[in-house]
């Protein structure tokens, strides 16, 4: 977020103390300034995302197999990712190929046998190769305009007027590991009560560092070779993280207490 005289979102997630723009008459607003100013209300809000919110899918984003072999579609969506940048897919994308290289790298590979307990029985497909779906925050530059007076290192014409925050679509070779959904701090309860204390403690943690990839696994794809080439066996989607908004907390508290009367079979 800084260079000689200027300030561009180069954002990777990590904690910073904020530098804001300060206003008083007679200040000239130059580039410098301008970007200063956009850039602290985008990285505090990326903050609050990352570290509040949550990162993941937040609505849509289901991963569809396409009409051609091996090619999904990712339908309309919004989620958040690991620097907490928002993404958003406006329409349902086009079909998007497995590359061709990933498929024989994948399909190559033998699983290693594990033969210290004896023979073990895998799950159904477990075997299969797999690539994992993800998505990723892109910007591009766009909307050229005359440049009418420039500085020093400016030569060109024209120069890009917008930033587009757009999406792109990737394939990592093997499976994402299932969500853990075990508490994170179990002992927060006593007696029925909330332990304030060991809440407390558990917060006080170190902040979480950022993800190196801050790309957000949308689903796990079980791939077969046959001789009309690639087939997906297995499209699964439970792999995604999820961002728990409001309304879906709101739902599974009411469930929660549903499920806690002791006439939970009578509504009221």
């Amino acid at each position: 977020m800084q260079g000689t005289r200027r300030t561009r979102m180069e954002w990777r997630g990590g904690l910073a103390t904020p530098r804001r723009n300060r206003f008083f008459h007679g200040k000239m607003m130059d580039v410098y300034h301008f970007e200063l100013e956009t850039a602290y209300g985008i990285a505090m809000r990326r903050l609050l995302n990352r570290m509040v919110v949550g990162t993941g899918v937040v609505c849509g984003l289901d991963v569809v197999q396409g009409d051609d072999p091996c090619t999904v579609i990712v339908t309309s969506g919004v989620a958040i990712d690991g620097w907490g940048r928002e993404i958003i897919v406006p329409a349902d994308s086009a079909p998007v190929a497995i590359p061709a290289a990933l498929i024989d790298r994948v399909c190559a590979e033998e699983p290693e046998a594990d033969t210290s307990a004896g023979p073990r029985r895998r799950p159904d497909h477990e075997d299969d190769p797999c690539v994992t779906v993800t998505l990723c925050y892109q910007e591009c530059d766009g909307d050229p305009v005359a440049v009418l007076a420039g500085d020093c290192s400016t030569a060109t014409p024209c120069a890009p007027g917008a930033i587009r925050e757009q999406y792109s679509i990737g394939f990592e070779p093997g499976c994402a590991d299932p969500v853990e959904v075990s508490c994170r701090f179990p002992d927060v309860l006593r007696h029925g009560e909330i332990d304030y204390g060991a809440l407390a403690r558990w917060v006080t943690r170190e902040c979480p560092d950022p993800p190196r990839d801050p790309c957000v696994p949308l689903a796990n794809l079980r791939l077969r070779r046959d001789d009309d080439g690639c087939v997906i066996q297995d499209v699964d989607i439970e792999i995604r993280p999820v961002v728990f908004g409001n309304a879906v907390l709101f739902d599974i508290l009411t469930r929660i207490v549903e499920e806690s009367r002791p006439d939970n079979g009578r509504r009221r």
